[in-house]
């Protein structure tokens, strides 16, 4: 992925400094400031909360509203932390277990309206306990679409962060629409003066950031859609056809927006190194798959679009943000379903792949 800036006029005008969260500037003293964030995902939320006991005031830019979960976190028991330092394979063991919960009781609570407006209920009740004195500041930071629709934050007292008297919520519908000299524009016209500007404002999560050409000359590019990849084409999130021995991790139509990516990759390392062992054993030196196996994936993978909470509002996982069409690039039914449709596949995926050299993989994979 690939740091996304907004579109707006007069990037670059702003004569104090600036810098997006992934490239954090730790040169700029912002004790004191008057410091504007632009946006407010993941990455903004852990700022927000954290700069408003730093700077002067903290001015937050909100073009959408988020749900904002509290970690929850609690001292680790000894017991605890003695099975991780002693027990080999303890955390694998609990990785599973979360990743079984999570396909098993998570995943249909979101995907059913009743159950979901449940949980958007209980979101509700946290808002109104953490603002309790301000029903117009609620509104404004109250999301207008389901639960788990755009990606959740993990972060304590987001809410309650708006109630400090140097931290402004500005709520304009339009958002920032241009970086002056001195500061900000929003689209109602009102201009914040700001000492530096943090741009949260998230990523390009479908980019490859060098130029990749397979068989016969085509790019990636091409092969994908144009140069933002919008129609990403894969078997497994993994293997390119025409692109033989381009082997992506976390790879698009992979990994679906709840399932721990720890997980994900963990399963897909074991995948390739099974694959290279055996073209290591074997001889062989390239694989890529069939063009019918990819195309066969990329309408599994877009199948599992279907019903899903994630296509009841714009949001990163189908790139509509921007007011784009839907982009069909994340596997969005459950890890378990992955593992049995792609990496543990009844009947291996030997058919699937095409090798340089006569010998064939083995019924293992």
């Amino acid at each position: 992925s690939t740091p996304k800036f907004p579109q707006i006029r007069g990037m670059g005008s702003f004569q104090g400094p600036t810098f997006h969260t992934a490239k954090w500037d730790h040169g700029v003293a912002l004790e004191g400031k008057r410091v504007g964030v632009i946006g407010t995902g993941a990455s903004a939320a852990q700022v927000i909360t954290t700069l408003a006991d730093v700077a002067g005031h903290t001015y937050v830019f909100q073009r959408t509203p988020v749900w904002a979960m509290p970690r929850n976190d609690q001292p680790t028991p000894t017991e605890l932390r003695d099975s991780i330092a002693g027990d080999v394979g303890f955390t694998e063991k609990l990785r599973r277990e979360e990743a079984e919960r999570i396909d098993g009781e998570l995943f249909p609570l979101l995907h059913d309206p009743v159950q979901n407006k449940e949980m958007t209920n209980a979101m509700l009740a946290l808002i109104e306990r953490e603002v309790p004195d301000d029903a117009g500041l609620r509104k404004q930071l109250t999301p207008d679409y389901p639960f788990w629709c755009k990606r959740v934050l993990y972060i304590d007292n987001y809410y309650a962060t708006f109630n400090k008297p140097n931290v402004s919520l500005v709520a304009d519908p339009g958002g920032v629409v241009e970086e002056t000299s001195t500061g900000v524009r929003v689209a109602s016209g009102t201009e914040y003066e700001l000492d530096a500007i943090v741009y949260a404002t998230g990523f390009d999560a479908c980019t490859v950031s060098f130029p990749v050409t397979g068989r016969g000359g085509r790019t990636l590019a091409e092969h994908w859609g144009g140069e933002k990849l919008d129609r990403p084409r894969t078997l497994f999130g993994i293997h390119v056809s025409g692109f033989p021995n381009l082997h992506f991790m976390i790879g698009p139509q992979s990994i679906n927006p709840v399932t721990n990516i720890t997980l994900v990759s963990e399963d897909q390392s074991l995948y390739l190194a099974a694959l290279l062992r055996h073209m290591r054993d074997a001889g062989l030196r390239a694989v890529e798959p069939s063009a019918e196996a990819e195309e066969e994936w990329v309408q599994r993978a877009e199948a599992s679009v279907s019903g899903k909470v994630w296509t009841r509002c714009s949001n990163w996982y189908l790139k509509t943000t921007d007011g784009g069409k839907p982009f069909y690039g994340v596997w969005m039914d459950t890890h378990s379903d992955y593992l049995r449709a792609a990496l543990r596949r009844e009947g291996g995926v030997r058919h699937l792949l095409r090798f340089s050299g006569a010998r064939q993989l083995r019924s293992a994979l």
